[in-house]
């Protein structure tokens, strides 16, 4: 790639090899690529066959070369069958992504509806009933939702199992 890639994340990020970038909108994700500025997108061999100006097949034989693999014999059965339980293991990760990210979303509504409701009583007044509760209370749940927004993964985790203890 004639761009220096810089990891973000679990990402890495360029400027964007198919036009005149000034800041890095180019993003390579696990499963492709996509570049915010232009619209470019795809997968790895789009990639390479557009960086190369390859069709689809060559750059997927240029692939199979880069690694030492050979290209156009066809796949023994335990290369399917590995190449199969791959594919199954991607789609549960992505299964579990997704139901974890909605999870996620849910335990996060409930502590805006809580945070919201502490600060009413907060703002209610230094002779509100709880204000000092309400007070902790707002402090704690701003916490968890920072956490839930801006924390690592490890982090988020912690937050969500304890609240699904809250919440069944």
């Amino acid at each position: 790639m004639p761009t220096e890639l810089r990891r973000a994340g679990r990402r890495f990020v360029a400027k964007c090899p198919f036009h005149a970038d000034k800041n890095p909108s180019f993003v390579i994700f696990k499963d492709g690529f996509y570049c915010f500025g232009c619209g470019a997108r795809g997968d790895g061999i789009d990639l390479v066959g557009r960086l190369l100006g390859l069709r689809p097949v060559d750059a997927a034989r240029e692939i199979c070369r880069a690694f030492g693999l050979a290209a156009d014999e066809p796949a023994t059965p335990a290369a399917r069958r590995r190449a199969r339980q791959a594919l199954k293991k991607m789609q549960r990760e992505r299964e579990l992504e997704a139901a974890l990210q909605r999870l996620k979303n849910r335990v996060y509504c409930k502590l805006c509806l809580i945070y919201q409701a502490s600060s009413r009583v907060v703002a209610a007044g230094p002779d509100a009933p709880g204000r000092e509760a309400a007070a902790m209370l707002e402090v704690y749940v701003e916490h968890l939702l920072d956490v839930l927004q801006f924390s690592a993964a490890e982090q988020q985790l912690a937050v969500l199992k304890e609240w699904c203890k809250c919440l069944s």
